[in-house]
């Protein structure tokens, strides 16, 4: 009897090792994307949890005032005897009120002195969008009105924060009677590209800070700069305020609408007249270890010398002094030369004297 044809072909040794390859590799595919869809669970638990944890251990140290929708910290010390002025300062990209916890103490010897967080940093509530210096200057009047905390001001910006209290002073000249820049950002719209690419992409900074790649860096490596010139006693908590989500979340926001802030303070420069000004400016720019060219370095540290120079010219009572033993961070390196530059500045606008 004739058998019927059929079309399945013969099982080689060969194909038969080439299935059970294919169901290995399927196989170990199937555990790599299950380990990696693990590790980035388990990481954003991991820095919900911790942020959590380090929201207990360190509290605010000052008061939550209402914005309007949401809050922003508000840390101010000292009485000055009541005199005026009050000295309010602002903070650089990614920082809070601990930024400038070497000055603040000092300068509340002699003067009121408020230090804050901008909408979404530190303590505060996340503001509204985008993250630029107009609507950083907004959060500050209201919160300075609300709070109640009154003028005259002497205004003290490090870094991005000088960029925002120069537009405040252009938008609120009666209120502002003295000013310091301490290493004020580079507002050169030609280096911009530069400038962000310092800064890392936002997007990744929001994903690294969202599966707690940022914090467990900062947990497992050596304190960086410009935390190493901190007091070790006060590392823990300013790592554990700057790690924290929404802490980077702001940072990338700020570093996505920084050219925009820029174009703001430059569209309404500021014109002091004679009131008191110092700007600090850190020495050489300390660019070693970045992913720049010789070229682009040499570019960045003209440009920086140029603009510092050209800031001391929005007052005909000013003064530039260079910090040539600081980088970028002059209230952690050097901070008894602000806090002498805050106290020149406050005498100059209580006595009417020249710097």
């Amino acid at each position: 009897m004739t058998q019927p044809q059929t079309d399945q072909q013969p099982t080689t040794p060969h194909n038969g090792r080439s299935r059970r390859l294919w169901r290995w590799t399927k196989r170990l595919f199937l555990g790599l994307a299950g380990l990696v869809v693990f590790l980035l669970l388990a990481g954003v638990v991991y820095q919900f949890v911790a942020t959590k944890i380090d929201e207990y251990r360190y509290p605010a140290p000052g008061e939550m005032v209402d914005v309007g929708g949401y809050s922003l910290h508000l840390y101010c010390t000292g009485e000055g005897g009541g005199e005026a002025p009050t000295v309010v300062m602002d903070s650089g990209l990614g920082g809070s009120v601990l930024d400038w916890q070497l000055v603040q103490p000092e300068v509340a010897g002699f003067t009121r002195v408020c230090t804050y967080d901008r909408g979404g940093a530190g303590w505060s509530e996340p503001g509204v969008q985008p993250r630029t210096s107009q609507h950083f200057v907004e959060e500050l009047h209201t919160l300075l009105d609300n709070a109640g905390v009154q003028g005259p001001y002497v205004l003290v910006g490090h870094s991005l924060g000088g960029t925002n209290m120069q537009l405040y002073a252009s938008q609120y000249p009666d209120e502002v009677v003295g000013m310091v820049l301490v290493d004020s950002a580079l507002e050169d719209l030609d280096l911009l590209s530069i400038t962000q690419s310092l800064q890392g992409s936002p997007v990744w900074i929001k994903i690294y800070a969202t599966i707690g790649v940022v914090r467990l860096a900062n947990m497992l490596g050596p304190v960086s700069y410009p935390f190493s010139e901190l007091p070790p006693d006060s590392v823990d908590a300013v790592l554990a305020i700057s790690t924290s989500t929404r802490q980077l979340y702001e940072s990338a926001d700020e570093t996505s609408s920084i050219g925009e802030s820029f174009e703001e303070q430059l569209a309404a420069p500021m014109l002091l007249g004679d009131e008191p000004l110092i700007v600090l400016t850190a020495g050489p720019l300390q660019l070693e270890g970045m992913a720049l060219s010789q070229e682009q370095m040499d570019q960045l540290d003209e440009a920086h010398t140029r603009t510092q120079a050209a800031l001391a010219q929005a007052s005909q009572n000013s003064e530039q002094i260079i910090a040539e033993d600081s980088g970028h961070y002059i209230q952690m390196e050097q901070p008894d030369l602000v806090i002498d530059a805050i106290r020149q500045v406050v005498d100059a606008a209580r006595n009417g004297s020249s710097i």
